[in-house]
């Protein structure tokens, strides 16, 4: 089990593969880098998830590790194509509007 975050751009990147706990460090690592750069720069950043093939809590974790440092660099931080269990868990979480969804 494989994932990782491919940074496109200073405004976007992708997230693919499964996101386990096996990974969860290592995307939660590498994004808050990109954040944190994005910060000097452009104050926004996007992050797609059309090729996640799994997850599961975990990457509603990371997600959140994510906006904690979003919100510490003033960067704006959104979301695309996010699988559908991921946005079941968020609903029923009670999590929409942290995310903005």
């Amino acid at each position: 089990m494989s994932a990782q975050l491919n940074i496109l751009d200073a405004q976007n990147a992708e997230l693919e593969g499964v996101l386990s706990h096996q990974v969860a460090n290592q995307l939660e690592m590498a994004g808050i880098q990109a954040i944190e750069k994005a910060a000097g720069g452009v104050k926004s950043w996007t992050v797609d998830f059309s090729k996640v093939t799994q997850s599961s809590s975990v990457g509603i974790a990371i997600m959140l590790s994510w906006l904690r440092s979003a919100k510490a660099n003033k960067v704006d931080l959104s979301w695309k194509n996010l699988p559908e269990n991921m946005q079941e868990i968020i609903q029923f979480s009670g999590l929409a509007p942290v995310f903005k969804m």
